[in-house]
């Protein structure tokens, strides 16, 4: 019933962590999962065949045409469908289950996103220079007491809170991020976010989320020039640097990571290695 697409170039290291992590705290979501990948050198290829073969339940698209293929992947036999990137850290076990996260948009027409890197917790907007979060103007309003609702449009249009066709970790109706799309033209992932906040009029006016978020953003590299978004700047690792050492046994160590102290949709945090 749900469909998550992770969408990743150049980090499997990365990769398998998140797809651990998301396998961890939200298998009881998501249990069909793809990955669309890309990777520019024979080295980041060996990477992907080491990490498909711990993934054999993952079905797996190498890009040949990026707006083809997501298009093909948001797929209308499934009712809800999310994207991540390979950065992202499902940190928590998400407090629902499938059936409760659909009922929402069964019940609500008005509701367009759930996003699962947003919270009350998620109170700093750029990590880099401390700033605030602005907070809907009428305010969130409970679901219950696990969910939150508020207007997007009440919100500053790039702000966390006002940014709902983020592909970090929100959920959609297939039908309608479908149309979304089809409205769009992109040719990677920073490109297709970017267009589809240009189709706004097109989403429903309510966003929910988790009282607190169980998604995190972890920027410690950055493997594209189109968007230059600050990264790795506190504890940055090379994306080549990564993939040796993953080639060479090791692996991320999701057991390690304190999340005790997320206060953004975007974090960088401290990931040691392990061998395994």
């Amino acid at each position: 019933m749900a469909h998550a697409i992770i969408l990743s170039k150049d980090r499997p290291a990365q990769l398998h962590l998140c797809l651990e992590a998301l396998d961890s705290n939200a298998g009881h979501i998501f249990t069909n999962v793809t990955v669309l990948y890309d990777y520019s050198s024979s080295g980041f290829a060996l990477g992907y065949e080491k990490t498909k073969s711990s993934f054999a339940k993952i079905s797996w698209i190498l890009q040949d045409h990026y707006y083809d293929n997501v298009m093909e992947l948001v797929d209308e036999s499934f009712a809800l469908t999310s994207f991540f990137t390979d950065d992202d850290i499902t940190y928590r076990v998400l407090p629902c289950n499938l059936q409760q996260i659909a009922c929402n948009f069964e019940e609500m027409d008005e509701l367009g996103t759930f996003s699962l890197r947003l919270g009350l917790n998620t109170y700093i907007q750029d990590p880099y220079i401390a700033s605030r979060a602005v907070a809907p103007t009428s305010g969130f309003k409970n679901i219950n007491d696990r969910m939150l609702i508020w207007k997007w449009a009440d919100c500053p249009p790039y702000g966390n809170f006002g940014y709902p066709l983020s592909v970090d970790g929100h959920i959609f109706r297939t039908t309608e991020l479908k149309r979304i799309l089809s409205a769009c033209r992109f040719n990677n992932p920073n490109q297709q976010e970017c267009a589809m906040q240009g189709q706004l009029s097109l989403l429903p006016p309510m966003m929910a989320s988790f009282t607190d978020s169980v998604v995190v953003n972890t920027p410690l590299n950055r493997v594209q020039e189109t968007c230059l978004n600050r990264s790795g700047e506190s504890f940055g690792q090379d994306a080549e640097s990564m993939n040796q050492r993953y080639l060479n046994g090791e692996s991320l160590d999701l057991d390690s990571i304190n999340f005790t102290e997320i206060v953004g949709c975007h974090q960088e945090l401290k990931i040691n290695w392990i061998t395994k």
